[in-house]
């Protein structure tokens, strides 16, 4: 399983504030010049990906993914507070939902470690708004287990 396969699962299963969810995976550079034609509210996994990898003790691989995830919902330049508030809240509900999700997935998911997540508000100076999640975890291999 990939990095992308995993998040990009878990943004399928998002029903948090009744809504569905756009999965994109793509650099930053990319994601500006895109983002007036995505489909909000929309999840980022953002690009290019870090790993950290690591050989352990028994000799086994691992590899440890550190991510950003950008949660996008549609605003406008001149929203008010209440309306800029009510997008932070829906993307806080989105960015529960994923890690709880992420944490409760055993079979799949070690090590998870949550970083700061930050409120945007109009990102690529366009009618975007919502949170970056920063998280490191790791995918459990299971290549070459008998």
């Amino acid at each position: 399983m990939t990095i992308k396969q995993l998040i990009g699962g878990k943004v399928a299963l998002l029903t948090a504030n009744g809504e569905t969810y756009t999965f994109l995976h793509s650099e930053s550079e990319f994601q500006n010049m895109i983002s007036d034609e995505t489909v909000l509210p929309c999840v980022y996994l953002d690009m290019p990906m870090k790993f950290k990898p690591v050989i352990t003790s028994s000799g086994m691989y691992q590899m440890t993914y550190i991510c950003n995830v950008l949660v996008l919902f549609k605003s406008e330049l001149g929203d008010n507070d209440t309306q800029q508030e009510t997008i932070f809240v829906k993307a806080q509900n989105v960015v529960k939902q994923l890690l709880i999700s992420l944490e409760n997935d055993t079979d799949n998911v070690r090590d998870l470690v949550i970083g700061e997540v930050m409120q945007v508000q109009n990102l690529f100076d366009s009618n975007m708004s919502g949170a970056v999640l920063p998280f490191s975890l790791r995918i459990i291999n299971y290549e070459g287990v008998c």
